[in-house]
C-alpha cells in the first residue's frame, strides 16, 4: 500500500504545480515499483511499470481522483490493520502457503479471503493478482 499511496502524493504534488518534479518523481518510482514487484511478488503476477507510464499516470490524473491526505491515511490504516493478525492456512505446504485473517479489512482490501505465496529461490513472494497496482 505504501508504494501506492506514494504514487498518488506524486500525483498531488503534480497538482499543485511542481509539474517537472514530479514527472521526475514518478520516473524513480517506477524504479521501486518494479523492484518491490520482483522482491515481493510470484513471477507470474509480476507486472512491471514504465517511467514513462507512471509520469502519464501523474500528469494525467484529475485533482478529483486523488484521494484527500486523509484518505490516504484511513487506506494506510486499514492496510495495516489487514495484514495485522495474519495467520498461515493448515493447508500449506513446504513450496506453497496461504494466508487467512479473520478481519474483515484482509478480505475487503485482498478481495480474497485467503492469500497465496510460493517459494521462489529460497523466498516466499504474494502470487494473487490484487497485488498488482498497474
Amino acid at each position: 500500500m505504501d508504494i501506492f499511496i506514494e504514487l498518488l502524493e506524486i500525483a498531488e504534488n503534480h497538482q499543485e504545480g511542481d509539474s517537472k518534479k514530479a514527472v521526475e518523481a514518478a520516473h524513480d518510482w517506477a524504479d521501486r515499483y518494479n523492484e518491490f514487484q520482483a522482491d515481493f511478488l510470484c513471477a507470474a503476477e509480476r507486472s512491471s511499470t514504465s517511467a514513462q507510464a507512471a509520469a502519464l499516470f501523474v500528469q494525467t490524473s484529475q485533482p478529483s481522483e486523488i484521494p484527500s491526505e486523509n484518505k490516504r491515511d484511513e487506506l494506510q490504516e486499514k492496510n495495516d490493520n489487514a495484514i495485522k493478525d495474519v495467520k498461515k492456512s493448515d493447508s500449506s505446504t513446504d513450496d506453497e502457503a496461504y494466508v487467512t485473517s479473520n478481519g474483515d479489512e484482509f478480505a475487503e482490501l485482498f478481495d480474497t479471503g485467503e492469500v497465496k505465496l510460493v517459494k521462489e529461490a529460497e523466498n516466499w513472494k504474494v502470487c494473487e493478482e490484487s497485488f498488482q497496482l498497474m
